[in-house]
């Protein structure tokens, strides 16, 4: 009786059967860590190859930035002879509108009610402003 009881205690407390949902959970275990190990290293893979992009395209703004500021420089400079062009315009244009008056002044005039004088009239022309003449060199100097 003692080896009936014996041999039926050993069969319900074998290793492999009091083990067995130990082990199935052991292995799922495994399994989803494996398959977070894989997702980790793909996810890594990803990381490193969008690292790579923005790397390149950072260094494609750089690049780029220092020619876009190169050409606000260019701007800047054609914005500076565009207004030293309009005040020599200006002046020039004041210039003509003096002569033009005085002209005006010392021509006699077509009103036939009006006598005509005899004697010649010097007109007075007031001198024209100064204005600088720029040389191509001077304006677009690199």
């Amino acid at each position: 009786m003692e080896t009936v009881i014996a041999h039926e205690l050993a069969q319900r407390f074998r290793i492999d059967a009091c083990a067995a949902d130990a082990t199935k959970e052991w292995e799922q275990s495994l399994v989803q860590c494996a398959k977070r190990v894989k997702d980790t290293g793909e996810a890594v893979v990803k990381t490193q190859a969008e690292r790579s992009h923005v790397q390149d395209m950072m260094q494609t703004l750089l690049d780029n930035d220092a020619r876009l500021q190169s050409t606000f420089a260019e701007i800047d400079q054609i914005e500076h002879i565009v207004q030293r062009v309009k005040e020599t315009y200006n002046k020039v244009a004041e210039s003509v509108d003096d002569m033009e008056k005085s002209i005006n002044a010392s021509v006699s005039s077509g009103f036939p009610f009006l006598p005509r004088r005899n004697e010649a009239v010097q007109p007075y022309f007031p001198p024209p402003l100064p204005v600088d003449i720029y040389r191509t060199e001077d304006l677009f100097s690199s």
